[in-house]
């Protein structure tokens, strides 16, 4: 049975792996796809040292190529001019003045484009309702953020180490690892920006630790808040939310439903609350926002996406690849080019979901890479997003040396680390598809990671 379900799970790579070469095939046609010669040392030097840090047989070996990514790392200047600094949060800002001060739809600040809740609530008790200036707000809330990921990574080694670590013996490279990850020049930039995506982030790392950490029904409902924040913080996670409400409807029959579909069925309640308590906030402001979201949110995903250079998203590298090998204007046709490899990795993410314990922190790691892959706008420091997924990916390879080392996971780590359109987008395919080969080798070799906890009676 576990030959079987191995089998099935590598026929689905492979079918991934097709896709990710035609997808890189013509997102390497376009334009400003390639990456500088700095952004190409960083890219191989992190492929030497991450491959070495995983690879290597000596210990003392893979201590030093980890402290050396890990210095590469900290000696990366942040990718940003100073007129850069905190231009996200502007339009977060503006938007909470909007809807908090003049009760209008936050929408009216250019370029805002959050959903409605809960990012623009938290700039206005940053900002103590407009009571302190922009600069004042953008600091405080660069310093909650950086504590936010702080919290969500320390939350994140706490639940590993109940289930890969508890199982395997530490490593003194791990540390130095998860470091590197947390300190990508990606991770930063978007600190810089005053985005919203490490709070985002640090979200998906809570419900991570309430799922895979917890053990009474209380953390249950700890990760269907967590689960609810991320998504609404940052839609793009709809896709990662998706696997609990996917789990949830697999078993809905069941008596002895595993924890993530009881997250699932959990989430759906608390976004009803969350919905409703959010209205009176801004009223009629909140109203005229929810109203507003999903005509902001479509301009956003179409005609905004094809104007940014810097958009990575996989159907805009498609979009701009067919243009330039056919001639025609293709990103025209976004929505459908976004449509296309969004339901084909759905499909491969259902496949997995169906065989192997869905309690398994591996059965989610190919729905939250997802979250990026379905989406047509992307920037480079949306990776905190799903900084989850490498952290254990990363962790699980270290902890198991014995197994043949996983040269997509230091080559898509590497990919990664740059904006360069075709290197960003081929880093997260490599780890997507990466995801889904050990989602379908656990029942077989990883034993004691396939079983989740069970809930407590």
């Amino acid at each position: 049975m576990a030959s079987r379900q191995r089998d099935q799970m590598r026929w689905t790579s492979l079918w991934a792996g097709l896709i990710v070469l035609a997808a890189c095939a013509l997102a390497v046609a376009s334009p400003g796809s390639l990456p500088t010669r700095l952004q190409a040392f960083r890219v191989v030097a992190t492929f030497l040292l991450v491959g070495g840090a995983l690879r290597l047989s000596s210990g003392p070996a893979r201590l030093g190529c980890a402290a050396a990514w890990l210095a590469l790392m900290l000696l990366q200047p942040v990718p940003l001019v100073a007129e850069e600094w905190g231009r996200d949060f502007t339009t977060f800002y503006q938007g909470a003045r909007l809807l908090f001060g003049a009760h209008q739809s936050p929408y009216a600040a250019p370029g805002a484009t959050a959903f409605p809740f809960p990012t623009f609530l938290l700039v206005d008790l940053v900002s103590l309702n407009g009571g302190l200036s922009q600069a004042q707000s953008f600091r405080l809330f660069y310093a909650l953020e950086a504590l936010a990921l702080g919290i969500g990574l320390v939350l994140f080694v706490w639940a590993a180490g109940r289930t890969v670590w508890a199982a395997r013996a530490p490593q003194s490279a791990e540390a130095l690892l998860v470091a590197g990850l947390a300190l990508q020049p990606p991770i930063l930039a978007g600190l810089a920006w005053g985005n919203s995506g490490a709070l985002g982030g640090a979200a998906i790392m809570g419900a991570f630790a309430a799922w895979q950490g917890g053990r009474s029904r209380i953390s249950l409902h700890g990760a269907a808040i967590c689960l609810t924040l991320a998504w609404m913080i940052k839609p793009q996670l709809a896709m990662a939310a998706a696997f609990f409400l996917a789990s949830a409807l697999v078993e809905q029959r069941r008596t002895d439903r595993s924890r993530a579909a009881e997250i699932g069925r959990l989430a759906l309640p608390w976004a009803a609350a969350m919905l409703l308590a959010s209205l009176p906030l801004g009223w009629p402001g909140s109203l005229h926002a929810y109203r507003a979201f999903g005509p902001v949110a479509f301009t956003w995903h179409t005609e905004v996406a094809q104007r940014y250079f810097n958009n990575l998203a996989l159907s805009l590298r498609i979009a701009d690849g067919l243009k330039e090998a056919g001639g025609r204007p293709m990103a025209t046709h976004l929505p459908l080019l976004a449509a296309v490899p969004a339901a084909l990795i759905l499909l491969a993410n259902l496949r997995s979901l169906v065989r192997g314990s869905r309690d398994s922190a591996l059965a989610f790691l190919p729905w939250l890479l997802a979250s990026l892959l379905w989406t047509s706008l992307v920037w480079d420091w949306y990776l905190t997003l799903v900084l989850t997924a490498p952290l254990y990916m990363v962790s699980l390879a270290v902890r198991n040396p014995g197994r043949r080392a996983p040269i997509k996971l230091a080559a898509g780590i590497a990919c990664c680390t740059v904006a360069a359109a075709s290197v960003f987008c081929f880093g997260l395919l490599l780890l997507y598809v990466h995801a889904l080969e050990i989602r379908g080798d656990d029942a077989a070799h990883l034993p004691a990671l396939a079983e989740g906890i069970p809930i407590a009676t």
